[in-house]
């Protein structure tokens, strides 16, 4: 947390709205508009959000749950390849919550990875090709087989091809040592963009610490 005095808040405030004027950062602080809890395509004020902002946030919101899912089938993997019951459980129950996320949310309504590539180049920015490859393939088994797609053969070879192209001999998956040392939990934090860091900082300069005594 931040502790500001006003003429701080004010003076960060308008460097922020100048060098990053299309940002949501820049248009909480122009509105005035104080951050909620939960992710930025939660907030209440989302439908005031500039256009270009909303579409950005949908598909963050999308790849936030696609994206998940992949690495619960991971994590399976890596349970059952350690013969490990408690935590194969354990991420099974995960993926079952995972499938009420995909019922209630529809990720993949009218939506599709190229959507997501084009707006990637929009922003001037490329994602790697074998990247595009094994997330354009993960949709795929999602579209056809729903929450199944964490435990079909072609998801297992999918996500082993991935994590060897990666690592190498250093895969959990194909090097013991390294299964050895996984600590049960691998790449499982949910994508949230740095919202909540840019949420604080809103926040902190929007109660200025003058201000607020």
């Amino acid at each position: 947390k931040l502790t500001l005095t006003t003429r701080e808040a004010d003076f960060l405030s308008e460097q922020i709205r100048k060098t990053t004027s299309t940002s949501l950062t820049a248009w909480l602080l122009e509105h005035g508009v104080p951050p909620e809890d939960g992710y930025a395509w939660e907030q209440s004020a989302l439908s005031s959000f500039p256009d270009r902002i909303q579409t950005l946030l949908d598909a963050g919101r999308r790849f936030h749950t696609v994206v998940h899912g992949a690495a619960l089938a991971y994590n399976r993997m890596l349970a059952t390849a350690r013969r490990d019951d408690e935590l194969i459980q354990k991420y099974d129950d995960q993926i079952d919550d995972w499938h009420e996320e995909l019922k209630l949310t529809a990720p993949l309504a009218g939506w599709s990875t190229p959507d997501l590539w084009a707006l990637v180049r929009e922003g001037g920015k490329t994602v790697a090709g074998p990247t595009q490859t094994f997330l354009n393939a993960w949709v795929r088994e999602i579209e056809r087989h729903g929450v199944d797609a964490c435990r079909t053969p072609a998801t297992r070879t999918l996500i082993k091809d991935r994590e060897l192209a990666l690592k190498r001999g250093r895969a959990r998956l194909v090097n013991p040592d390294a299964l050895t040392s996984w600590t049960g939990a691998s790449g499982l934090v949910r994508l949230d963009y740095r919202w909540f860091v840019a949420a604080r900082l809103v926040r902190d300069i929007q109660s200025p610490q003058d201000q607020a005594a």
